[in-house]
């Protein structure tokens, strides 16, 4: 091998280094920020979730901020996303492995405490703060629609694992179930008393087992093997 190939390979492994070296540094940089936004938002809230706060607090510099998020609106857009993937993939990490009606007894139960970690606080936060920012409104459709997405697809895969034919009753069912969770999760975020919504959500718990089975009794009577 020539001296003039050997020198040629070695600054292309030096451009390989650096090139991963730099991919690596800017990740760590926009999870530090997504850090510091989602801390911000679960205790201070959506106005005083400022750019040059989340910079301060990451410990990144304003030009490094600018790079991964060029607006305020990107870097809460990018929360919400980064929210809702780590909160499936918990959901999931929790009920691998569990039979599917023992899946689904206990999803509620996972669904109520990924609901009350720190993150989610943050994309209820957000969702919130879409009801007056018409402009946060329409960027955040993306993550809304997506949250929908997830929404049937937990029915569908509820009705083949229950084997329930009814799948328009399980969409109802699941919707009535996020939507129950964002409302007592509010009711904390309110002061209301802890025990109270408690109650509540173990109420609710029974209401979704006794319609669960009342749905897999309807239709196994519907369908006599």
């Amino acid at each position: 091998m020539s001296k003039l190939v050997r020198k040629r390979k070695q600054r292309r492994r030096k451009k390989q280094v650096v090139r991963r070296t730099n991919v690596e540094r800017s990740a760590t940089t926009r999870a530090k920020l997504l850090t510091a936004a989602i801390e911000i938002l679960s205790s201070d809230g959506y106005a005083a979730t400022t750019t040059t706060r989340v910079s301060q607090m990451a410990g990144v510099s304003r030009g490094a901020m600018l790079h991964q998020f060029p607006t305020r609106m990107d870097l809460l857009v990018a929360v919400a996303d980064h929210v809702l993937e780590n909160q499936n993939r918990a959901r999931a990490e929790r009920l691998e492995g569990l039979a599917p009606r023992e899946r689904f007894f206990a999803s509620a139960e996972v669904a109520w405490q990924v609901q009350n970690q720190p993150d989610s606080m943050a994309l209820m936060a957000i969702t919130m703060a879409t009801l007056a920012d018409r402009d946060l409104r329409a960027r955040a459709g993306s993550f809304m629609t997506h949250v929908e997405q997830l929404q049937l697809e937990a029915a569908r895969r509820l009705a083949d694992e229950l084997g329930v034919a009814d799948e328009m009753a399980t969409q109802d069912l699941v919707y009535l179930h996020v939507a129950a969770m964002y409302g007592l999760s509010f009711q904390l975020i309110l002061g209301q008393d802890r025990t109270l919504v408690e109650r509540a959500r173990l109420l609710l718990v029974r209401m979704q087992k006794y319609f669960a089975e009342h749905l897999l009794v309807r239709d196994a009577a519907s369908h006599p093997a």
